[in-house]
């Protein structure tokens, strides 16, 4: 179809009032990514959408050097890269990612930064992450997997200028209908590293869609999705997750599941889907995401704040501060998945307490390794109330407090 057309409406008062919206070509599956690099291309939008359903055939970019002002004519990009996103790099140069068909590709521009030029693109580049991009499977019938998420390190650190692409993806080694899989580039995009599994669940029989990734300030890695690992046979039920990485991707935190399940197959207004959309920006503390679930019964959009369980440790932090403890979901209703840390080897227990310092539960009594560690709480023989999830470990206690609702 050629009528997906595109309005960019903009706010200078935080969302209070509207502009009546500037024309922006578009089509399927659009995305926009803006310039904040500090150089030339400051404050350009870029934008890009599905080629084969475009409003401008046969282009599917473009993009405003004039704060939005106007949007110029549309251009095409090598290989046609669909279901996927964009990045500006620490000099202003754009990436662009997608499907390529039965891989995934990256293209870059390094001149869609100056107004004057017609933006021109460097040869695709195959990335690959052992799967290609799929539509159709059981959980999201007439919408997507995943699209293909791509972000640069604005850190100083070492992972400085590294280029990172995440998608769920149907596996070509092992069948599997829907693993988050990553790359990473450390050239600018011309060569890319093995690809690794982001979720920790190995099994085949399971869906891990809609991966979506974003990088913070400091270097973080942060990625989400939904997985249906927990489900019970034969319901095909989902649950947000989530990892990060602090060592540019080379290794991941233990995966930690952030909602109850939730059915993505009802609700449906029109098409068979939960729609095709997430969304995340990270900050220096945590991941900002817009997601979609159906927890009230229809098809509804979410924003969370995610706090990583641990966004690194400062040798200036006393000992006491490298203990920790989270809940989530919390408040809770049949179920909630603990997650604590502690910084030194020997005895833990982690216990349920009432408010009047009862111990209704333990959960966890043996010596363990430092590290991070996690396990549910089955709550339905609890009484709806508020309790203390309770921490010792050597001479230290941690707590929080934790809601079970009806």
């Amino acid at each position: 179809g050629t009528n997906y057309y595109c309005k960019v409406f903009r706010s200078i008062n935080e969302g209070a009032s509207w502009d009546a919206g500037i024309d922006a070509h578009g089509g399927d599956k659009q995305w926009m990514t803006i310039d904040r690099s500090g150089g030339i291309g400051l404050g350009n939008i870029y934008a890009t959408w599905n080629s084969y359903f475009s409003s401008c055939l046969p282009g599917f970019f473009t993009r405003s050097t004039d704060g939005g002002d106007s949007y110029q004519n549309c251009i095409a990009v090598p290989a046609s890269p669909f279901w996927g996103t964009m990045a500006v790099g620490n000099n202003g140069e754009l990436y662009l990612t997608g499907s390529g068909g039965s891989s995934v590709v990256v293209v870059k521009s390094t001149n869609a930064r100056d107004q004057g030029a017609t933006p021109t693109w460097g040869n695709p580049v195959g990335v690959d992450l052992d799967g290609y991009v799929n539509s159709g499977e059981s959980v999201n019938p007439a919408g997507l997997v995943g699209q293909v998420n791509i972000d640069v390190d604005r850190s100083t650190g070492p992972g400085r200028n590294n280029v990172y692409v995440l998608s769920s993806v149907v596996r070509f080694s092992n069948a599997d209908s829907a693993d988050v899989m990553f790359s990473k580039s450390t050239d600018g995009g011309l060569t890319w590293s093995a690809p690794k599994r982001i979720n920790d669940d190995i099994g085949t029989n399971n869906y891990q869609w809609f991966g979506t990734m974003s990088v913070a300030p400091n270097g973080r890695i942060d990625a989400i999705w939904l997985d249906t690992r927990d489900s019970p046979l034969d319901s095909l039920l989902s649950a947000l997750y989530y990892s990060y990485s602090l060592d540019q991707g080379d290794t991941w935190s233990v995966n930690q599941r952030l909602s109850p399940l939730f059915n993505s197959r009802i609700g449906w207004p029109d098409q068979e889907k939960m729609g095709d959309y997430f969304d995340m920006q990270s900050d220096t503390d945590g991941a900002h995401l817009a997601w979609t679930n159906t927890l009230n019964g229809e098809e509804d959009v979410y924003y969370s704040y995610i706090t990583p369980f641990i966004s690194g440790i400062n040798p200036n932090q006393d000992e006491a501060s490298m203990y920790a403890v989270t809940c989530n979901p919390n408040p809770f209703s049949t179920e909630t998945r603990i997650t604590y840390k502690t910084p030194l080897d020997g005895h833990v227990s982690l216990s349920i307490v009432s408010i009047y310092g009862q111990e209704i539960r333990t959960l966890v009594d043996k010596n363990q390794t430092a590290g991070s560690y996690s396990v549910i709480l089955e709550g339905n023989d609890l009484p709806a109330g508020f309790y203390l999830c309770r921490l010792n470990s050597g001479s230290h206690t941690k707590t929080t407090r934790l809601i079970r609702l009806n």
